[in-house]
């Protein structure tokens, strides 16, 4: 039986619920289904330098004039170490990935539908507004907890949980796939989103989930794999052996290591190199950008215990470096990496901890991050040069290299 649910929803992901939407809804009262209706609608840690407004010393001291009047604040303070992020409103969810490509373009993901974006005219993180879902799109997000995040093109993804994928084009949010939760049956949860060139986008998960974009609509595709899968990567370009530009590498729990490489098929193929098979929990992977001058690896992806596999198609085989796993202490594993190159790499984990691998030696331990929190994601911008982590109780940490 249908019924027609007038009222208003408040969002509250973030602490407060500043944010009202009315909605007015049909409603199956027995619970079977949830309609979505049109897509057309309208910390536990000592404390870290905070990171406000403040001028950046290799600018004039009147900063940027905008075009109201105003001075813009310089965001790009050298901290002696890491500095915490400030947010327009306290944040306390857990934040499980981030990701971005400027200043201009940063987002954080997390618990309870919780959607960030960096706002450099203000130098704080600040909730996304979801323009363009409607009133029970939005009651849904607020009960999915999302775990991955990435952009290409003016779009941004994230997936999550409820097998949820929700896609940004220019300012309008669709929410692409949701299922509604059945405690009986748990649908899948998306952990990792990513894609290369050519609208090859693929979002992966437990189960061996994988959804891909194909044009403007997602497809279910194979994945030959059972694992939760949990890192998606791509280069810009082809990695000899392994493709054409574009393609996609996806790793999970178990060992498993997948990539897509080809635009009229709708399947991960497991890796063909030899000695890739060590059956680690892979946590992160990282694509060089364009095929690099030997020895650099052109794919890298790490374990929760700290092992680093990495592939060199000139060899056509994987190694596997175990200095990350030296860096860890008691208690500490990782749980994502990141990058631009494949001499400077990043991986975080829990009890704050912070690896770094360097052109001039191995992997080893980073400036302290001054939080003793688990950190769930990472990304590196190129301009301004950054290097931002997130994880729990709404923790966001940035240091410069």
């Amino acid at each position: 039986m249908w019924q027609r649910v007038t009222g208003a929803l408040a969002v509250c992901a973030l602490a407060g619920c500043s944010l009202i939407f009315p909605f007015d809804v049909e409603q199956d009262v027995d619970g079977a289904r949830l309609d979505l209706g049109s897509r057309e609608a309208g910390a536990d840690g000592p404390p870290i330098d905070n990171d406000g407004p403040h001028q950046d010393v290799s600018k004039p001291p009147d900063g940027q004039l905008l075009s109201d009047g105003n001075i813009k604040p310089s965001c790009l303070k050298v901290c002696p170490g890491w500095c915490s992020a400030q947010t327009s409103a306290p944040v306390t969810a857990k934040l499980n990935a981030v990701w971005g490509s400027s200043e201009n373009d940063l987002w954080a993901v997390g618990d309870l539908g919780t959607v960030l974006k960096y706002n450099p005219s203000n130098c704080k993180w600040e909730p996304a507004i979801l323009n363009g879902l409607n009133s029970a799109m939005q009651a849904a997000v607020l009960g999915v907890d999302l775990y991955g995040v990435w952009g290409e093109s003016g779009a941004v993804y994230a997936v999550g949980s409820a097998e949820t994928i929700l896609r940004r084009s220019g300012s309008t949010w669709t929410l692409d796939l949701y299922t509604k939760p059945d405690p009986k049956a748990p649908p899948p949860t998306l952990l990792a989103v990513g894609g290369g060139s050519g609208n090859q986008i693929v979002a992966v998960g437990t189960g061996g989930m994988v959804w891909g974009l194909v044009g403007k609509s997602w497809a279910k595709w194979s994945s030959n794999s059972t694992k939760a899968l949990s890192g998606v990567s791509s280069p810009t370009s082809s990695t000899p052996g392994l493709g054409s530009p574009g393609a996609i590498y996806v790793v999970g729990s178990g060992g498993a290591l997948l990539y897509h490489d080809d635009a009229t098929t709708k399947e991960l193929k497991l890796m063909p190199a030899s000695g890739c098979l060590y059956g680690h929990d892979w946590q992160g992977v990282w694509a060089a950008p364009s095929p690099p001058a030997s020895p650099a690896p052109e794919l890298v992806a790490v374990a929760a215990t700290g092992e680093v596999l990495r592939y060199h198609s000139t060899a056509g085989k994987c190694t596997l470096d175990k200095t990350l796993k030296k860096a860890l202490v008691a208690g500490q594993t990782v749980r994502a990496l990141g990058g631009v190159v494949a001499t400077d790499l990043w991986a975080v984990g829990t009890l704050g901890f912070v690896g770094r691998k360097t052109a001039a030696g191995s992997w080893g331990k980073a400036q302290q991050s001054k939080t003793a929190v688990t950190l769930h994601g990472v990304t590196v911008l190129q301009q301004p040069r950054w290097v931002v982590a997130v994880g729990d109780a709404g923790t966001i940490i940035r240091t410069t290299y």
